[in-house]
C-alpha cells in the first residue's frame, strides 16, 4: 500500500509547493550550452578572494551573501538547498539551462524568492558545486540533515526530482545521487520510493525498457 505523506510547508516561506514568483524566469545574459559562464558569479559580486578564486571561500557562506537580508537562519537554509539543487544538476558536470531555470523555480517557490533573487543564487550554486562539490556535497547534505524538518527533508527531496527531471529524462546517474541524499538527510527508503513514484514517466529507465533499480 502506498504511504500518504502530508505535504511539506516551508518553515521559512511558510507556504507549500505553488506556483511561486519566478517560475518562468530566465536570464538573458545566461551563456548558450548551459554553465559554466565565462564570468565567475562570484567575481562579478565581489566576493571571490585574492583576486577571483571562488574556490576559497566557504561555498555556503557565499551563497549566503545575496541572501543575508532574509537572516541568518534562513538565508543559510535556503543555500544548502541550493546547493543540493545544484549537486543534482551538475550530475553530468554541465549544468544546463532548463536545470538552472528549474532550480531558480523551485528557489522562488519554496524560499519566497523575488525572480532575480533567485536566479542569482541559482547560478551561484551551480558555480560553487562546480568548484568544491566533491569536498562539500556531503557535509551541506549533513547540515541539512540537522536543520530540516522530516517535511522538509521530503520537499528537498520532490525539487531534487524536479531539477532532474527538467531536460526530460531522469538519468540513472541522477536517480542515484537523489537516493545518496536521501541516506545522507536521514529518510528512509520508502519515504525516497514514494517522492521517486510521482517521477516514474520521467525515468530513463522506464522509457527504455532497462531493469529499474531498487
Amino acid at each position: 500500500m502506498r504511504r500518504a505523506y502530508p505535504a511539506a510547508r516551508s518553515r521559512l516561506s511558510g507556504r507549500g509547493p505553488a506556483e511561486g514568483p519566478g517560475a518562468d524566469f530566465s536570464l538573458d545574459r545566461r551563456a548558450a550550452g548551459g554553465y559554466p559562464r565565462r564570468m565567475s558569479l562570484l567575481s562579478w559580486l565581489g566576493l571571490a578572494p585574492d583576486g577571483g578564486r571562488p574556490g576559497e571561500l566557504d561555498p555556503i557562506e557565499a551563497l549566503m551573501a545575496p541572501l543575508l537580508p532574509l537572516g541568518p537562519e534562513r538565508s543559510r537554509y535556503l543555500a544548502l538547498f541550493a546547493f543540493l539543487l545544484a549537486r543534482v544538476a551538475n550530475v553530468d558536470a554541465v549544468v544546463g539551462d532548463a536545470e538552472l531555470a528549474r532550480m531558480e523555480r523551485e528557489l522562488a517557490t519554496w524560499g519566497g524568492l523575488p525572480p532575480e533573487q533567485a536566479a542569482a543564487v541559482a547560478r551561484l550554486a551551480a558555480e560553487q558545486n562546480q568548484l568544491t562539490g566533491a569536498t562539500e556535497n556531503f557535509l551541506a547534505a549533513r547540515e541539512l540533515r540537522d536543520l530540516a524538518s522530516r517535511e522538509e527533508k521530503l520537499a528537498v527531496l520532490q525539487s531534487l526530482f524536479a531539477v532532474s527531471a527538467a531536460e526530460e529524462d531522469i538519468s540513472v546517474a541522477e536517480e542515484e545521487s537523489i537516493r545518496e541524499i536521501s541516506r545522507e538527510l536521514v529518510l528512509t527508503n520508502d519515504e525516497y520510493l514514494w517522492v521517486r513514484s510521482q517521477y516514474r514517466e520521467r525515468r530513463a529507465v522506464m522509457r527504455l525498457g532497462r531493469p529499474a533499480p531498487a
